[in-house]
């Protein structure tokens, strides 16, 4: 009787894994509809969904193989396949070619491109070494999926959301030197603008990112397992740190400073950076995974 009951406790976590696979696969759906933005929001929502399955499976005690094994699956489409197709799309966008059929591309432009399947064997090979690995600290061993998928979702969904610029097409430079002139645009949002449509940067993404999913980098686990400050004291200094951040970003609405920029939405993938930048602190600090 009792395995029954956890057997059916399980499906409740279950179903939001289930429900995570499901918004992985429309995010890969939105991605070819010309909706990156869409696919994003999918990401977004299912790494939610994802962080609620692991909490309520233990909240509930009713941890299982079953929902482990399909939980990495969900994770590898949603996390893995996603972000791939939205990194593809993105060094298509920069080449001006998100229209234009694949068998019509430039050569040299496809190899380029296909940096982005980098960052969906990395993420495949994460998951597996996750499921393999023993080690269960307090650090994870490598940037977390979920984490980087955030960052590459983070950006079609500032360009269209904060940035409200047609996210295929490349601006012209008169276009991006009207914008300046807008009230919440400042010499920082013309730069980043401009940049996020150069495939050089997106293929230094696809690459870095992949690399420091396979990697033994410290990235924190904020899996809290005391209240202790002393065992939770690399947490704390980041959720300060991210803290000031936001407090950064909200200040242009109490105070006109004409260089700082309207964070907004921006403060997710710098959020996003801040942790990987503090991955590295924690690897020269001497943490080892």
């Amino acid at each position: 009787m009792r395995n029954e009951t956890v057997e059916l406790k399980s499906w409740i976590p279950n179903s939001l894994t289930i429900s995570n696979l499901i918004l992985g696969v429309a995010g890969i759906a939105f991605s070819f509809m010309a909706e990156l933005q869409l696919a994003a929001v999918c990401l977004f929502v299912a790494s939610i969904l994802d962080f609620l399955d692991g909490f309520i499976a233990r909240a509930l005690k009713a941890t299982s193989k079953l929902g482990a094994q399909l939980d990495s699956l969900a994770d590898m489409v949603t996390f893995g396949v996603l972000p791939g197709f939205i990194l593809f799309h993105e060094l298509s966008i920069a080449y001006g070619e998100y229209f234009q059929p694949i068998n019509t591309r430039p050569a040299s432009h496809l190899w380029v491109q296909s940096l982005s399947l980098l960052f969906i064997i990395a993420a495949a090979l994460r998951l597996a070494r996750f499921n393999l690995s023993k080690y269960k600290g307090e650090y994870f061993q490598g940037l977390p999926t979920p984490a980087a998928a955030i960052l590459v979702a983070s950006i079609p969904f500032v360009m269209h959301y904060q940035y409200q610029i047609n996210l295929y097409f490349e601006p012209g430079n008169e276009q991006l030197g009207l914008m300046v002139h807008l009230k919440y645009w400042r010499p920082f949002d013309f730069h980043l603008v401009y940049n996020l449509f150069n495939p050089v940067w997106w293929g230094i993404a696809s690459v870095f990112l992949s690399l420091l999913m396979v990697s033994k980098i410290p990235m924190l686990n904020f899996k809290i397992r005391s209240f202790s400050f002393k065992d939770n004291k690399d947490r704390v200094y980041f959720l300060i740190i991210s803290g000031v951040l936001i407090l950064i970003g909200i200040l242009p609405y109490w105070v006109y400073i004409p260089s700082l920029p309207f964070l907004d939405y921006l403060l997710i993938p710098i959020i996003i950076l801040l942790y990987i930048i503090f991955g590295f602190y924690l690897y020269l600090k001497g943490i080892r995974t």
